[in-house]
């Protein structure tokens, strides 16, 4: 539940001006700290030349009648999630790792199976609250100071810094119903995700394993757990990716119930499939994987890639292409680069009418991890 009250926030805001107002008196550039987030890089808070904003880290209101929240911005999703899990309230765009934050989530463009109906995370975003270069705060929102909203996205704090978010909620429920459907190739697995975002789901997203093997998901809100439940937060559960992966190759056709935040964060425990690399010289499976539980869900492994500047030897990518580049650019990865497994993820493209949730099938994201 909230932490903090607006007096106490306006408090930490009141710090962050300090600090701005003295690098803008001096004309010097600066950089925010926000702390252990996923995009941190390593370096310490009260470095010169920093703007720390490590204590913006609290939920403040979340609004039952009028279904939102007010957040600050350091706020992973996985606390977002539970402190409105409590209320029966959810984000209806939830970000695929727990430890994404709420401000990162907008600066990064983050994006996942519900975004072909909502957008992407900061399309279910209200209002701002932003302290700019010159340590003034602004209000943003669709109608005030709205080239300072709609241009906060995807900015990575270049315009401003982001103080306070208040971010749109829906109906939660406890689980999702889950229908896995094999692909024979390229052209269908386009197909059928096209196909399956008119069709009044909740969630749509895919993996190809090869060029001839990978499933199209596609999941709906329910409170009946009428079919086999799977889950995959436990130690002990199967990384998400290995587990639809067995389904694709056992079933044409296919459903499971899952809990929803096991839903919500599937791709955690492996980091989608990334941490297989890991595996060059291990056994991969179910008992290696259980020993080493602790080192792969995803806080972990951006820790050790951090720390280790590993991850500056590989590229984890989201690339965004209209429909019809999808099919030409995945043939040309087939043949020069040979990457699988590939995530497909049907995305809403933002604008005036982002809280209108009809289905739109451009542009799709491929992740590419090499």
């Amino acid at each position: 539940m909230p932490r903090t009250n607006l007096a106490e926030h306006d408090e930490k805001v009141g710090l962050i001006q300090a600090q701005m107002a003295s690098f803008y008196r001096r004309q010097e550039k600066v950089k925010i700290y926000h702390g252990s987030t996923n995009s941190t890089r390593p370096f310490h808070s009260g470095q010169p030349h920093y703007v720390d904003v490590s204590s913006l880290g609290d939920v403040i209101e979340i609004s039952l009648d009028g279904q939102y929240a007010i957040v600050e911005p350091n706020v992973p999703l996985d606390q977002l999630v539970a402190a409105t899990q409590k209320v029966g309230l959810i984000p209806p765009m939830v970000a695929e790792f727990p430890g994404i934050t709420v401000g990162g989530a907008i600066s990064g463009g983050s994006g996942e199976s519900s975004s072909f109906k909502w957008g992407l995370f900061h399309n279910i975003c209200l209002e701002y609250e932003v302290v700019l270069g010159n340590a003034e705060i602004r209000q943003a929102s669709p109608t005030v100071n709205a080239d300072l909203f709609w241009g906060m996205a995807c900015a990575f704090g270049s315009l401003g810094i982001v103080t306070l978010v208040k971010v749109k909620l829906v109906p939660a429920t406890r689980y999702v119903r889950l229908r896995y459907r094999r692909t024979a190739n390229h052209q269908d697995a386009l197909a059928q995700l096209e196909t399956q975002v008119g069709r009044g789901q909740d969630f749509v997203d895919g993996i190809l394993f090869s060029k001839t093997n990978g499933v199209i998901m596609t999941g709906s809100y329910t409170n009946e757990a009428s079919l086999p439940v799977a889950r995959f937060s436990r130690a002990y559960d199967e990384w998400f990716y290995v587990h639809a992966q067995k389904i694709s190759q056992r079933h044409n056709d296919y459903e499971e119930i899952i809990p929803l935040r096991d839903y919500l964060f599937r791709y955690d425990r492996g980091g989608f499939w990334l941490a297989r690399y890991a595996f060059r010289h291990l056994p991969f499976n179910r008992l290696s994987r259980f020993l080493l539980a602790g080192f792969f869900k995803t806080r972990t492994l951006y820790k050790i890639l951090q720390g280790s500047n590993y991850g500056y030897r590989v590229l984890a990518q989201d690339i965004s292409l209209p429909a019809d580049k999808v099919i030409p650019f995945l043939d040309y990865v087939d043949t020069a680069c040979g990457i699988y497994p590939l995530w497909f993820c049907p995305l809403k493209p933002g604008g005036q009418d982002f809280l209108s949730p009809n289905a739109i099938t451009m542009p799709l994201v491929v992740n590419v991890g090499v």
